[in-house]
């Protein structure tokens, strides 16, 4: 054995008798620090809890209550939309940010500044939610798991079946205001278009009367000029016969008057005795039975009526609608962090510690000594 060897054999031996001798000091000093944090891990400390829970689509025998619905709509409702509106509204924070600030003991009991509150909120809301989202490819029937940490079991079971039933409350009722809105939309087209149509069926009854008008008042001036030059008759066959006009190509060509004061008057009369109402103008305008085609058709058209029904009798007006399926009985968890293993590296941490404070006493010591001498 060389001499490097055998100082060193005897160094380590002086080594391990000074923590022999100073086992008391270090079990004391590890007691004295483990003590207060097995206390504070035992009555206070409560590690942060995560609780998962599965989300599947509707499933088709769910969502076959909306078949009825979902024919009248350009954009039926699927069981993947109403999961997306969920996930949207979850990735928002909004809803979340509620749950925590009326459940949470961390913001309940925060004592600090408006903020400091806020920002503590922010922080917990942006660390709390995990969401695991499956590809169509993974599985059959794709599910997806939703992972809340919370400060306790109990809080944090609490906050993600409120979570739920909140972001489903929320898609229901803009659900519920969407479609109601589509079919008030309709309403509206609706009825802008039998406004057209009843404008357009006033203006033809305007130019009716402003032409019938017209025409009486044309009527009774050629009536009076026929009367005065005493043309009872048509005069047109008079005149050929005559001579006293030549190059006449027709009856147009003349004045109206020449019809006779006996034609126009039977004319006027037949104008003057038709019907002044409403109903008794229409018949005579050419355009008006297409128009009241399409009246009749805007006025008698259920598919506003067959949307309202289908809407008041799908699943969105029940008690107990789903927009996604999950079982508040079958949420998992389990602590982020354990008491065990802090305790555990807390009696490391401090027995190191203790074993350092021990070297370093001796070492001064030793030190001490060697000056005295």
């Amino acid at each position: 054995m060389s001499s490097e060897q055998f100082d060193d054999e005897i160094d380590l031996i002086e080594l391990l008798n000074v923590l022999w001798s100073g086992k008391w000091l270090i079990t004391g000093i590890s007691a004295l620090i483990t003590t207060p944090v097995f206390a504070f891990l035992l009555f206070i400390f409560e590690p942060p809890y995560q609780a998962s829970i599965e989300i599947l689509p509707l499933s088709s025998e769910q969502m076959r209550g909306y078949d009825r619905l979902n024919s009248l709509l350009d954009s039926p409702l699927s069981a993947d939309g109403f999961k997306d509106a969920a996930y949207s509204e979850l990735y928002t924070g909004t809803t979340l940010a509620n749950i925590i600030e009326e459940n949470d003991p961390r913001i309940l009991d925060f004592d600090g500044s408006i903020s400091d509150r806020a920002s503590l909120l922010r922080d917990i809301v942006s660390q709390a939610i995990k969401l695991n989202v499956k590809t169509g490819e993974e599985e059959a029937v794709r599910s997806d798991t939703l992972a809340l940490t919370g400060p306790d079991q109990e809080t944090t079971t609490l906050m993600i079946a409120k979570l739920l039933a909140e972001i489903e409350k929320k898609v229901i009722s803009e659900t519920q205001i969407a479609l109601s809105a589509i079919i008030q939309n309709k309403i509206e087209t609706r009825n802008f278009e039998i406004a057209k149509l009843e404008i357009e069926v006033n203006n033809l009854l305007d130019d009716y009367a402003t032409k019938v008008a017209a025409r009486v008042k044309f009527l009774q001036e050629q009536l009076e000029i026929a009367r005065t030059l005493g043309i009872a008759e048509n005069g047109l066959s008079d005149l050929l016969s005559k001579g006293s006009i030549t190059g006449i190509s027709g009856q147009n060509s003349l004045p109206y008057y020449m019809r006779g004061y006996k034609a126009i008057g039977k004319e006027l009369a037949l104008i003057q005795a038709r019907g002044q109402s409403r109903e008794e103008m229409l018949q005579h305008i050419s355009e008006y039975p297409a128009l009241r085609a399409k009246l009749i058709a805007l006025k008698t058209d259920p598919t506003i009526e067959r949307i309202e029904n289908a809407y008041e009798a799908s699943p969105l007006k029940g008690t107990n609608t789903k927009i996604i399926n999950y079982n508040i009985a079958a949420i998992a968890g389990k602590s982020t962090s354990s008491k065990v293993l802090i305790l555990a590296l807390t009696i490391i941490a401090s027995g190191f510690f203790a074993v350092i404070f021990v070297l370093l006493r001796s070492a001064l010591s030793e030190r001490n000594k060697s000056l005295a001498g």
